[in-house]
């Protein structure tokens, strides 16, 4: 699709799948360069974030906590030493901390308390 002074040259899913929609940038020898190396980092992080949910979905609820509170740990630690921006930060971590709080619910119904 095209609009204002840009346009839609190739489309990159989240499993890394490459779609060129514009066949002149297969000339362009860097552009596509780039593109199947963005292209494999998608696939990597796909393939990542597939084996943890697998990984995760083996754990109970205790592990899972403990999973949850070491990726909090991580957080803290990439924003003390500024890998990770202000935004990232409060996303991340808020993220953490409402999985901490379902799970210690889920934690909590189970024992009966």
């Amino acid at each position: 699709s095209q609009g204002g002074d840009y346009k839609n040259i190739a489309h990159i899913s989240e499993d890394g799948k490459l779609t060129i929609w514009d066949k002149n940038i297969k000339k362009e020898p860097k552009l596509m360069q780039s593109l199947k190396k963005i292209s494999q980092e998608f696939k990597t992080s796909f393939k990542e974030s597939v084996n943890e949910a697998k990984a995760l979905s083996k754990m109970n609820t205790d592990e899972l906590i403990k999973h949850w509170e070491k990726e909090s740990k991580t957080v803290e630690m990439m924003k003390d030493k500024k890998q990770i921006d202000k935004t990232a930060y409060r996303v991340e971590s808020g993220k953490i901390a409402r999985i901490l709080n379902y799970l210690g619910g889920l934690k909590k119904d189970m024992s009966g308390n």
